[in-house]
């Protein structure tokens, strides 16, 4: 028995040994990115809620099959997405990144540079759950039942596209991040030169 209990546990390890860094990460993003409160705070996430409640008649109508848009419009903004990610990596010196990265706004444990990074991960995660759960409705179309099978329908694809909607809207976030990113790199290499003058 004691060999069993050894060998479950070590496959256990083995199987699932990478969940808690995973977890981890995620709770990490999650937190640098502000949590709950940042989300439902947003007024893109609060733009997102009263567009989703205003076309209520489209996307609880089963015929109207709205969720194949997000699987034509997210995989297109997904790339478009980690391309800029790539660019604001890239663009900047070393030198800014680290003052980034030494600088922390007041009531934060985190970095600029992390709470940047934070965004963009938020912006990365919110449009590829916004899509599985589009691929989901698929699935969800075909149940049958009454009322509760109903409702949780109802519950799925409100959520499903409001998740869509808000993926749409956190693209104006990720287009002020790098505007604001740009402006604070601006700022710096005018100071360096100004600095570098005899």
């Amino acid at each position: 028995m004691k060999l069993v209990f050894c060998w479950f546990r070590e496959g256990g390890r083995w199987l699932f040994g990478q969940w808690a860094p995973l977890l981890k990460g995620f709770k990490k993003y999650f937190n640098s990115y502000g949590g709950l409160s940042a989300i439902f705070r947003s007024p893109y996430f609060q733009a997102s809620l009263l567009l989703t409640i205003f076309l209520d008649g489209w996307w609880s109508d089963m015929s109207s099959k709205w969720f194949e848009y997000p699987e034509k419009i997210l995989p297109s903004l997904l790339g478009l997405t980690l391309s800029g990610y790539a660019i604001w990596l890239g663009v900047s010196d070393d030198e800014f990144r680290k003052r980034l990265a030494s600088h922390k706004p007041k009531g934060s444990d985190e970095s600029l540079f992390v709470i940047l990074n934070a965004s963009y991960v938020h912006f990365i995660i919110v449009q590829a759950v916004a899509l599985i759960f589009s691929l989901g409705c698929h699935e969800v179309i075909k149940l049958e039942g009454g009322f509760w099978v109903e409702s949780v329908r109802y519950i799925y694809f409100g959520l499903s596209f409001l998740l869509f909607i808000y993926s749409i809207f956190l693209t104006l976030t990720i287009v002020m991040t790098l505007f604001r990113y740009s402006t604070w790199y601006d700022k710096w290499l005018s100071r360096n030169n100004i600095k570098n003058k005899p």
